[in-house]
């Protein structure tokens, strides 16, 4: 989809019907009408993380507080699949990285995870603000891809406690393995063609431990392999996610 896009946190204003006039955060007023350069007159769409998506017409383009009237109310229709990418957090700004390809390529979300070999630790009280910044990302890659669908990061967690909670979460669990004896994900995803929440799961550089391995198949994910080559941790995300998408037709 072409044209302009910006972020608008609905949650704050209660007025979003059909003719209201909104006005953008300074933050986003600058990137539309500064970066962009959009002007008044043209259209522009706008979104949050919820789904919820209008179509407006640029009022006022002003650098501060850029005015809009809403045109049209957009119903997003829901996805056929929800698939999700449960991720071994990397090191650096590699995970940034994945968010916004997850979100072009169509996950419906991250769960962050911290295992044994992962090389980023987060602490209780940084949480919240690791979630802010990835919530950019998010905004950022809506921005570029026009998938306003909405999508989920999860609050970072051990891994631990997430195969201890995902029992019900998912009707597919898959862990994307090294060891020997694995099934082709292709082939898991044939066998499975009825699920509708997915989720993948992938370890860090290092791989998984032997007994976290353990405790994911205790949890009932399926072991599948990706191929013949070792992939690092960002790329096995991608290509698992690209496959699931382009079979289920995302």
């Amino acid at each position: 989809m072409a044209g302009f896009r910006a972020y608008f946190d609905f949650s704050q204003n209660t007025d979003t019907q059909v003719g209201s006039l909104i006005t953008l955060s300074q933050d986003e007023s600058r990137h539309l009408c500064g970066s962009l350069r959009a002007k008044s007159g043209e259209s522009v769409d706008i979104f949050d993380l919820n789904g919820n998506f209008r179509h407006c017409e640029i009022i006022d383009a002003n650098q501060k507080r850029t005015q809009l009237k809403i045109i049209e109310k957009i119903s997003v229709a829901p996805r056929s699949r929800d698939i999700y990418i449960a991720q071994c957090l990397p090191k650096g700004k590699t995970f940034d990285d994945i968010i916004r390809q997850s979100v072009e390529i169509g996950a419906s979300g991250i769960f962050p995870l911290m295992s044994d070999r992962s090389q980023v630790k987060i602490d209780e009280s940084e949480k919240s603000k690791k979630l802010d910044k990835w919530n950019i990302q998010v905004i950022e890659a809506i921005k570029q891809s026009a998938n306003f669908f909405n999508f989920q990061i999860a609050m970072p967690n051990s891994l631990q406690n997430f195969l201890k909670t995902s029992t019900d979460m998912f009707d597919l669990k898959i862990v994307a393995s090294l060891q020997d004896g694995t099934q082709p994900l292709m082939k898991i995803l044939q066998d499975n063609s009825n699920a509708k929440k997915i989720c993948i799961l992938i370890g860090p550089e290092g791989d998984l431990s032997p007994t976290e391995y353990d405790l994911a198949n205790s949890a009932k994910f399926l072991p599948a392999t990706l191929g013949k080559n070792v992939m690092k941790s960002e790329t096995a995300s991608l290509f698992s996610l690209s496959v699931a998408v382009a079979y289920f037709n995302v």
